[in-house]
């Protein structure tokens, strides 16, 4: 019920800023944006997916944010002790598209969470399929993201031990919300234990969902389009707008109390700090409010 009252003040308007996302999509970039940690590396991973193949290999991924921050105890909303989840971007599997267009996405280090894209098999950086394998996504997204759903799933599993997590957020776009979806169902069950090694899925927001995709049980945010928000020509108002709702909604769900005491303003951005404890020097007046904030959003609390 706290959460659900929560939903209400943040999304109604006192949501806390992220630092703006447009570093990220092509403009100079701020001072904070180089000495946040990344690692990028291609994995081999098992499973059995990609049309079949008994191997799962070279699949890219990217992770960017501070895994310390990360861990760091947090009081939530009831007093308890709690901690701060990653989030895992998962491009449109049936398109073959590479992470790059989702790239306004690793803003969420804001938050201190980290982020992890990735290339599925066939694109950007990852293992290329086959013609074959090619020709089957195309033909049936079901396949594709029958695929997606399992290189994901090996893909928690690699990162679990190195990461330390012991619930993940998804991010979905396009054929990859319906791999969110699958992801978490699949996690409710008993064998979904195994599929993510103990880990659980905390919540599921979805960008440009399939027509009549189901929502699964659990935390749901449903945003609008993410595909052309991150490029100089797209109205900053809707990039940043779009990375308040997600973050202020991953707060929710983690259960993370609101540092605005007055809802009707918008309060300064919020994020990673400086030597001396306090915001970067470049850390401005949030941007909320403007053009495409809150646009075709839709949260389910369940």
């Amino acid at each position: 019920q706290a959460l659900q009252a929560a939903a209400a003040v943040v999304l109604g308007g006192g949501v806390l800023s992220p630092r703006r996302a447009e570093a990220i999509c092509g403009s100079k970039p701020l001072a904070w944006e180089f000495w946040i940690p990344w690692d990028e590396q291609v994995v081999a991973l098992a499973g059995d997916a990609a049309g079949g193949a008994k191997a799962v290999g070279g699949t890219w991924y990217r992770m960017v944010g501070d895994g310390n921050a990360e861990k760091e105890k947090i009081t939530k909303l009831d007093g308890s002790k709690g901690r701060r989840s990653p989030v895992f971007v998962i491009p449109d599997v049936s398109q073959l598209r590479s992470h790059e267009y989702l790239a306004m996405l690793e803003s969420i280090v804001t938050s201190d969470r980290r982020a992890v894209l990735y290339d599925a098999l066939g694109s950007g950086e990852s293992m290329p399929l086959t013609d074959e394998v090619k020709f089957a996504f195309q033909a049936s997204s079901e396949a594709a993201v029958e695929a997606g759903a399992t290189e994901l799933a090996a893909l928690i599993r690699q990162l679990k031990p190195e990461m330390g997590f012991d619930s993940v957020h998804l991010f979905g776009h396009g054929a990859g919300a319906a791999v969110a979806a699958r992801i978490a169902a699949a996690s409710r069950t008993p064998e979904g234990v195994k599929l993510l090694a103990g880990a659980t899925v905390a919540s599921v927001a979805f960008s440009q969902p399939p027509a009549g995709l189901p929502k699964p049980n659990g935390q749901v945010l449903e945003l609008g389009d993410a595909a052309g928000l991150c490029t100089i020509e797209a109205p900053k108002e809707a990039r940043e707008g779009f990375m308040q709702e997600l973050i202020a909604f991953l707060d929710l769900v983690d259960e993370i109390p609101s540092k605005s005491k007055d809802s009707s303003k918008t309060p300064k951005a919020v994020g990673t700090k400086d030597s001396k404890g306090g915001p970067s020097k470049d850390e401005g007046e949030g941007e909320g409010g403007g053009e495409g904030e809150g646009e075709g959003v839709r949260v389910y609390m369940t």
